[in-house]
């Protein structure tokens, strides 16, 4: 039958056989005809395209068997397909790389009655782009996989399409166990709600968002660096969320640490009761280091008492105060804060099994409570100063989930450092105030013991000098007059001791008054004369302005204390200086009077301006000095002033003299 003829006499059109070669010749695809002895029959241009690619020649191939027409050429796996095909009378489909024209080529041998027709299609460009594909996805593979970050993709319900295995741990989970899911099934409800809100936020605006956050699954708290943006679908709409999340816990924590060391440190500093300071402490690091935290002190006896306890939970809180109350901290304890005491080094305990909770409770009830505290992990860390371990600090981890290592350690052990130097300072103090006591105590007694005789060698003196006893000639009035200045300053010295001896010890007591100022600086004057007369000092009086109407300026303090403060100046000024005028004034300024004593003295240096209110300080330190004194005139008089409600200043320069200023309120409440 010829190619125009139509089957059982139809009436279609007949299609000859230069149409047919020419449609066929216009195909893309290859097409070969060989029979069934695989003799080539036929080939359209694309296929004899091919053959040209390759190096051969296709016209004299028709007529000729494949095996012969392309000898080497022909390979072994086209025939295998060929024979197949004939063989089993179905089609076959044979995809290769044609190594001579370097493409891959699909083809499919489709048996007739008469021949085989095989249809040979290039797949080089498909090939391609699912070798790119494959490139991508395995590029994309190794990104998620060796990344250190979270990636993942949801859809715009929050549903997650695909999540990389950093990502899915967060949950405790694998991604096949996550993909599907939300994070309401995922996680903490507290938590849900805020990233929904942030993803919806991106959803509506399409900006992407950058944000800390806390994620807490399966009980264990984390923190997160998180970056959310939108993806588009291949029709450019919003497809939902892809966001990636690096866990920042560890420098959270280093934060917190660091912040809980600083405030730590104010805290201990603030106060020398170590009671209150370290119970302040262990609540500093519950939870920012621990979820429990608790500190025991050695006592006297050298067992240890629990001072604090201490969680985020106050109903917890008071069920282990309890606990600690019924099983206190047995003395004959090899393990836990008793052997880190003992022996001054820290222990950690990564992971507290129910084992280790039997081994140590004491009995059923003690065992179902340490149960109750859900520990995890725990590290115990020695109090230890200057080579002496003052207690433990034990911290707890339990619902945050985290588990101590050995690179916890330095934080809990500097703030246990810091909490020893605590209590040693504390007991330093307690040390150092019962000696001052002590001391206070001995000068307020020496003083009193040698004030007595000393009233004695004064009294006798003027028995003496009056001549009750006999006559006494001139001479021997000069000596007894020496007697009594001598007696007189050594009771003044005494005076000085006894006055600072009361201010130390808190039993310096003011009564209050009225006084008339004019005539408290008339006093201070009249006391200081016979000091200054024998040096040839210019005393000079300005006595305040009175009131309106003339009368005279007045305030309330006490009087007898206001008269030393003004004696102990001018005789500061006596002292040191040489030639020249002292004066006393005062003057009011505003709910103030200011009462100055200036000399034309030696001048104090500017460094040594504060320290001359120290006690037993002088600025002539050497046994060389000029004048003489115990060095407690100007600190007694500060603590007077101070003890009035005021204070004392000094303007002074080497050489030129100086001023002393005393502040008193006119009418001030007294200040202890």
């Amino acid at each position: 039958m010829s190619v125009g003829d139509a089957p059982g006499g139809s009436d279609r059109p007949r299609v000859s056989a230069a149409t047919l070669a020419g449609a066929l010749d216009s195909l893309p695809d290859g097409v070969t005809v060989v029979d069934y002895d695989f003799t080539l029959l036929y080939l359209n241009a694309a296929a004899a395209a091919f053959l040209r690619q390759a190096g051969a020649d296709p016209e004299p191939m028709i007529g000729t068997r494949l095996d012969i027409a392309l000898g080497s050429m022909l390979p072994e796996d086209y025939m295998l397909a060929l024979r197949k095909a004939a063989a089993e009378r179905r089609v076959v489909t044979l995809e290769r790389h044609a190594t001579p024209i370097g493409r891959w080529i699909e083809t499919r041998v489709v048996p007739s009655a008469d021949a085989l027709t095989l249809y040979s299609r290039d797949l080089t460009l498909r090939h391609d782009a699912e070798r790119r594909a494959a490139d991508g996805a395995a590029l994309l593979r190794a990104i998620l996989t060796n990344t250190s970050d979270a990636i993942f993709v949801k859809d715009r319900a929050g549903r997650y399409l695909a999540i990389n295995g950093v990502g899915a741990a967060a949950f405790h989970r694998t991604p096949d166990e996550v993909v599907g899911r939300t994070n309401e099934e995922l996680l903490d409800q507290d938590d849900v709600d805020e990233m929904r809100a942030v993803e919806e936020e991106v959803l509506r605006t399409g900006r992407t968002v950058r944000r800390e956050e806390m994620m807490v699954a399966d009980g264990v708290r984390r923190w997160y660096l998180t970056s959310r943006g939108i993806w588009r679908d291949a029709d450019g709409a919003v497809g939902g969320i892809v966001g990636i999340a690096a866990n920042i816990t560890d420098r959270r924590q280093r934060e917190q640490s660091n912040s809980l060391l600083a405030e730590a440190g104010r805290v201990l500093a603030e106060s020398l009761d170590y009671r209150i300071t370290l119970d302040t402490v262990a609540h500093l690091a519950v939870p920012s280091l621990a979820d429990w935290c608790s500190v025991l002190v050695r006592t006297a006896d050298g067992s240890l008492e629990t001072v604090a306890v201490a969680h985020a939970d106050a109903e917890r809180e008071r069920a282990a105060r309890i606990m600690v109350a019924r099983y206190p901290n047995a003395p004959d304890t090899t393990s836990g804060a008793s052997r880190v005491a003992a022996t001054g080094e820290s222990e950690v305990y990564t992971l507290i099994s129910d084992e280790l909770l039997s081994a140590v409770a004491r009995d059923d009830t003690h065992l179902a409570m340490l149960r109750e505290l859900g520990m995890r992990s725990a590290m115990i860390v020695p109090m230890r100063a200057h080579g002496r371990t003052l207690g433990a600090i034990s911290l707890i981890a339990a619902e945050s989930g985290r588990h101590f290592t050995e690179r916890d350690l330095p934080i809990a052990e500097e703030l246990a450092r810091r909490s020893a130097l605590a209590i040693e300072n504390a007991e330093l103090f307690q040390a150092a105030a019962a000696a001052n006591r002590a001391k206070s105590e001995f000068l307020a007694s020496i003083s009193h013991e040698l004030r007595t005789p000393l009233n004695a060698i004064l009294g006798y003196t003027q028995l003496l000098s009056d001549g009750i006893t006999g006559p006494v000639n001139e001479m021997q009035q000069r000596q007894l007059q020496r007697v009594r200045a001598s007696a007189t300053h050594l009771l003044g010295l005494i005076e000085e001791v006894l006055s600072f001896s009361r201010l130390e010890a808190g039993r310096e007591e003011a009564a209050l008054t009225d006084v008339d100022i004019a005539g408290t600086l008339e006093e201070a004057m009249a006391l200081v004369r016979p000091l200054a007369a024998p040096r040839n000092l210019e005393l000079v009086l300005v006595p305040p302005p009175a009131r309106p109407g003339g009368e005279p300026l007045r305030m309330s303090t006490d009087p007898l204390k206001l008269r030393q403060i003004l004696v102990n100046l001018l005789n500061n000024a006596v002292k040191f200086t040489d030639h020249g005028r002292i004066t006393l004034e005062a003057r009011v300024e505003g709910e103030q009077v200011v009462f100055a004593v200036s000399d034309a003295g030696i001048g104090i240096p500017n460094e040594h301006q504060e320290r001359i209110f120290e006690p037993f300080w002088q600025v002539e330190q050497a046994a060389s000095r000029r004048v003489g004194g115990t060095g407690l005139g100007l600190s007694v008089t500060r603590r007077l002033a101070r003890l009035l409600g005021g204070d004392v200043s000094v303007r002074s320069a080497v050489g030129e003299g100086s001023t002393f200023e005393v502040r008193l309120p006119l009418d001030a409440p007294l200040v202890r």
